[in-house]
Parts: C-alpha cells; sequence; structure tokens
C-alpha cells in the first residue's frame, strides 16, 4: 500500500473498485471484489502534485479523476493510462462527474461552483473541454492521450480550438451522433460547431440575455437553449445542417 499518511478515497459507483491517494502524490486503484484485497495499478502524479485533495470515478467506472493544487488529471482505470492533464489557477479544487440523459460523461471542476467543464463525447472519440472564465471551447482528440499544460503551444493536430464567442462560454454540449457542438455564451449567443474540424456552422442570436444553457434532444434533431432572463429557445437541426444521425455503433479507436 501506500508509504505514507492517506490523503483522499473513492469508491467507484459500481463497488468494483477503491482508489487512494497518499500526501506523496501516489494513487492506488485497488480491487473492490478480491480478498485478500490487491491493487489494480499504482499510479504516480506529476512532480508539481504533492497532495491529492479530491478523487472521483465516472459514473461506469472506466475513468478515475483527480485534483490536486491547480491540477486536474484523468486516468483510464483498466491500465492507468493518463488521458488528460490540465494546471489552472492555483487554488484548492475538487471534482465530480454526471451523466446527462444523452448519455455524456461531464467532469465538473470548481470550489464550490463550475469553473471549468469536461465532457466525453459519446463514442469517445473525443473530450470537450470547456474552461470557466475562456471564450475558446477546446476539442481534443482520442488519439492524443495528455493535455496540454498550456494551450497557447499544442499540436493543432490533436486539438481543435473553437473560435468565435465574444465572453465566456457558460455551456457545452454533443450531439449523439457526435457531428456537432453546441456552445451557450455571456456574449447571448449559442453557436453550432463541427465537430469535424471545429468550423462555426450557424450562429443563433435569439437571445437578449446571457445564453445559460444548451441542449440537444436524444434524437438529435432538436437543439435547445435557455437565457438569464428566462428565455427557452427550440431550434430543429435539420434546417441548419445536411445530416442528423442518432448514436450508434461503438467507437474503435477512442479513451
Amino acid at each position: 500500500g501506500h508509504d505514507i499518511n492517506v490523503a483522499a478515497m473513492t469508491v467507484s459507483p459500481d463497488s468494483r473498485y477503491i482508489a487512494t491517494s497518499a500526501a506523496d502524490g501516489s494513487i492506488i486503484i485497488w480491487s473492490g471484489t478480491a480478498s485478500p484485497q490487491t491493487f489494480i495499478v499504482e499510479i504516480q502524479c506529476p512532480a508539481g502534485i504533492q497532495r491529492v485533495t479530491s478523487l472521483s470515478f465516472s459514473d461506469n467506472s472506466d475513468f478515475l479523476a483527480a485534483t490536486g493544487g491547480s491540477y486536474v488529471l484523468i486516468w483510464r482505470v483498466s491500465d492507468g493510462s493518463r488521458i488528460f492533464s490540465f494546471e489552472g489557477r492555483p487554488e484548492k479544487l475538487s471534482c465530480t462527474w454526471r451523466r446527462d440523459n444523452l448519455n455524456h460523461a461531464t467532469l465538473s471542476v470548481g470550489p464550490g461552483s463550475t469553473v471549468w467543464s469536461l465532457s466525453v463525447s459519446p463514442l469517445r472519440s473525443f473530450l470537450l473541454v470547456c474552461l470557466g472564465d475562456q471564450t475558446v471551447p477546446v476539442l481534443v482528440r482520442a488519439s492524443s492521450f495528455k493535455a496540454p499544460s498550456c494551450w497557447s503551444d499544442v499540436d493543432p493536430t490533436a486539438y481543435t480550438f473553437l473560435h468565435g464567442h465574444t465572453a465566456p462560454v457558460l455551456a457545452t454540449c454533443i450531439s449523439p451522433c457526435e457531428r456537432y457542438i453546441a456552445t451557450a455564451s455571456e456574449d447571448k449567443t449559442v453557436r453550432l460547431w463541427s465537430s469535424k474540424d471545429g468550423s462555426l456552422t450557424w450562429t443563433f442570436s435569439d437571445h437578449i440575455e446571457k445564453a445559460t444553457h444548451v441542449a440537444f434532444s436524444p434524437d438529435g434533431k432538436t437543439l435547445a437553449s435557455a437565457d438569464a432572463d428566462g428565455r427557452v429557445c427550440l431550434y430543429p437541426m435539420t434546417r441548419f445542417v445536411k445530416n442528423v444521425l442518432q448514436l450508434r455503433g461503438s467507437s474503435a479507436d477512442g479513451f
């Protein structure tokens, strides 16, 4: 086990795994069912993390997220490979996973309120990262297993930046077919993007206050948005894009 005191612990939703972290930055994923107790994966956090303060399994137990200092990291539980890391503000962070009715797994991070969120696409072919005070969401391809510590110098083939909003993005969502991304912003617009190349497909300017929520219907045929004034807008996707497909199959090269 650990050679120093345990700083955080969590149990996976299906009780298959237990994760513990120590003050030296080490994390162990244990079997929750084996007897005697055995560990499955041992992970060492980057040198900048001396103490992990929060651990959280995704609801299907596929991923383990951790926060320590200003870092946020995500590992794949099956082999301990790190699929995402980011260094943000120097503040105490905590993380929680949730899953919406479109089967999107989202990690929300923040001190009390959401600082930023990370969503796994339905077929696990990309991650969508939205920093709470930024205007540019970032799409991270599954071919890249580690996000940069700074977005200013990255491999353009692995990361796609959604440029267009002029104020912080408050909400994001991914269509069930993974072809489209929708974002809602304080600039009072809702924007529709192509996940293939990050190009802007459409800008909706029907809100008179900041757009706070956005969501696709389960069949992907309708996009809904809401603003701070209580106004809700519905957009039939077939009016704005040529192809709207429901989620089918699974990704062979995803996370």
